[in-house]
């Protein structure tokens, strides 16, 4: 990490502000320079889904450097094969092996500037707010609270992997009358911001139905919603 944050620094890209690290399923590690799109905050109506959909950028033309480390490979490739069964000893496998990725991730950043902020991303595209894994440096930015239906809905999608179009919701005018948010990466934490929403149900004046299909997330998160939004019809099944 300090020769890459050294060949950044070097490049003299005044755009990009901090270093982006993406952390693959095998060994490999590519890290890169990235710029903050603010403010960070989602389209708060129907209009302003037409805007990018993007919290972080990174420039496509520069010549990344990848780190391979041999043994978080043989270690990916170890894994428990139980896609048969309920995929719970890969998933629990999986996780445990991030968590020593990003501690050594963590490790080679102790020398860097305590400013130079690195985020870490374990998808493919490192765009979203509620995909990063802070490193170093300073924190990610809050996001703001949702002041609408588009903006609650834009950030569960992007908190399951999914981007934001007009086509991704059943509309009611410029409200969302349907909502996918089937999957298995949304998780119940991910529904923690809503819970701080103090009437979600005005928020939402035209929902009439969201689809949860294949999901982690736990019939108690369903009951609250419910609970706070009276009249929606739920299509939830668990994941298997």
């Amino acid at each position: 990490m300090n020769s890459e944050s050294e060949r950044f620094s070097k490049a003299g890209l005044e755009r990009y502000d901090l270093i982006i690290v993406r952390v693959f399923d095998s060994g490999t590690f590519i890290a890169l320079p990235g710029s903050n799109v603010l403010p960070h905050a989602y389209p708060e109506s129907r209009k302003d889904l037409e805007r990018d959909d993007t919290h972080f950028t990174f420039p496509i033309s520069w010549k990344a450097h990848s780190c391979h480390i041999s043994k978080f490979d043989e270690m990916y490739h170890s894994l428990p094969d139980d896609t048969e069964n309920d995929g719970s000893a890969f998933e629990k496998g999986f996780k445990d092996l991030l968590k020593l990725k990003l501690k050594v991730l963590t490790k080679a950043c102790e020398q860097l500037d305590p400013k130079r902020q690195v985020l870490a991303f374990v998808h493919d595209q490192p765009l979203w707010i509620p995909l990063t894994i802070h490193v170093h440096g300073p924190p990610v930015p809050a996001l703001p609270a949702p002041k609408s239906d588009v903006a609650l809905f834009s950030r569960l999608k992007h908190c399951s992997y999914s981007g934001i179009s007009d086509s991704a919701f059943k509309w009611d005018g410029e409200h969302i009358a349907r909502v996918s948010l089937s999957g298995a990466d949304l998780k119940d934490e991910d529904f923690d911001f809503v819970w701080n929403i103090p009437n979600l149900k005005m928020l939402c004046p035209a929902l009439r139905e969201i689809t949860m299909d294949h999901s982690r997330v736990t019939n108690r998160v369903v009951s609250r919603l419910r609970e706070a939004l009276p009249g929606v019809n739920f299509i939830h099944s668990p994941r298997p």
